[in-house]
C-alpha cells in the first residue's frame, strides 16, 4: 500500500519553473509497518511522460528521511538540472531503520519499497539506473544494501561510514557480490571513520575491486556531506549515463 502527499514546491498548470517537486510516500511494510520516504520528482515531471533514474539516500543514525533535503539535495538537483549539468532524476530518502544486523532493514527495502517506488513514479526499473547512497550509518546500511542486493543497486556512495564494523555482517563480508556495483567512498581526515575507510579502500585494492576513494579536511558533521552535494549527483549522473552508453 502507499499513499502520496505532496508538501513542497506545488506546481501549477504548465511546468515552466526550474524547481521539482516534494511528495511524503508511505509505504506498508511486513517488518516495521507504515515506512515513511520523502520524494524528490524533478521539474516537469507531472507534466511529461518520460521515465526516470533513481536514487536512495539513507539519512544517519539520530536523522531522519527530511536530512538529506535540509542540507539542500533538492535544490542543487534543480539548479545542476537547470544548469545542464545533471540529467532529471527521482531521489527517495525514507525512513531508515538502524537495526544492527541490517538484514531486515535492506530485506524491506529490497523487496518492499524498491517495488512501490517503482510502481508510483515513472523510473527506468534497472539496476543500471539505480543507486543509493548515505552518510554516515546510512553509509554502512548503503554499502550493506548495494552490496547484498548487486541486482537492484548499480551504484553505490558511502559517506564517513563505520563500513568495517557495521552490524553482525560486516560490509567486507559481502564483497564477494556479482556483479560488483560501481563504488564512491568519501570521508574527512578528521573523521572519528576515517581510519575505517582507509581499511576499507585497502581491501577494495587488495581484490582488484574497482572504485573511487576521496578523503578531504573534514568532520563528521553535516555540513561536510552538504557541501558535497553536487560532486555526489554528479558522480552518480555519471553512472546512470555510462550504463546507458554501453
Amino acid at each position: 500500500m502507499c499513499g502520496l502527499a505532496s508538501w513542497q514546491f506545488q506546481q501549477q498548470g504548465r511546468c515552466t519553473a526550474p524547481q521539482g517537486q516534494l511528495v511524503d510516500v508511505f509505504v506498508e511494510t511486513e517488518a516495521y509497518g507504515p515506512l515513511s520516504a520523502s520524494v524528490y520528482l524533478p521539474p516537469c515531471y507531472e507534466s511529461e511522460a518520460e521515465q526516470y533514474p533513481v536514487l536512495y539516500l539513507l539519512h544517519g543514525g539520530g536523522a531522519s528521511r527530511f536530512s538529506w533535503f535540509t542540507l539542500g539535495a533538492n535544490t542543487v538537483a534543480d539548479r545542476l538540472i537547470a544548469e545542464g549539468h545533471l540529467q532529471p532524476l527521482i531521489i527517495v530518502s525514507p525512513s531508515v531503520k538502524h537495526d544492527w544486523d541490517g538484514e531486515t532493514y535492506a530485506l524491506t527495502l529490497a523487496t518492499e519499497v524498491v517495488p512501490v517506488i517503482d510502481a508510483e513514479f515513472r523510473t527506468k526499473p534497472d539496476r543500471s539506473q539505480r543507486g543509493i547512497a548515505g552518510m554516515s550509518a546510512g553509509g554502512s546500511k548503503s554499502a550493506f544494501i548495494g552490496l547484498s542486493y548487486p541486482e537492484l543497486f548499480g551504484a553505490v556512495g558511502i559517506y564517513s561510514a563505520p563500513v568495517m564494523t557495521y552490524g553482525m555482517t560486516t560490509v567486507p563480508m559481502l564483497l564477494e557480490a556479482e556483479p560488483i556495483p560501481a563504488l564512491y567512498l568519501d570521508v574527512g581526515e578528521s573523521d572519528g571513520f576515517f581510519p575505517q575507510h582507509e581499511s576499507f579502500q585497502a581491501l577494495l585494492v587488495e581484490r582488484g575491486i574497482d572504485h573511487q576513494y576521496v578523503s578531504r579536511p573534514g568532520q563528521h558533521i553535516p555540513s561536510f556531506w552538504g557541501n558535497a552535494l553536487e560532486t555526489y549527483l554528479r558522480w552518480f549522473d555519471n553512472q546512470f549515463a555510462q550504463s546507458v552508453s554501453q
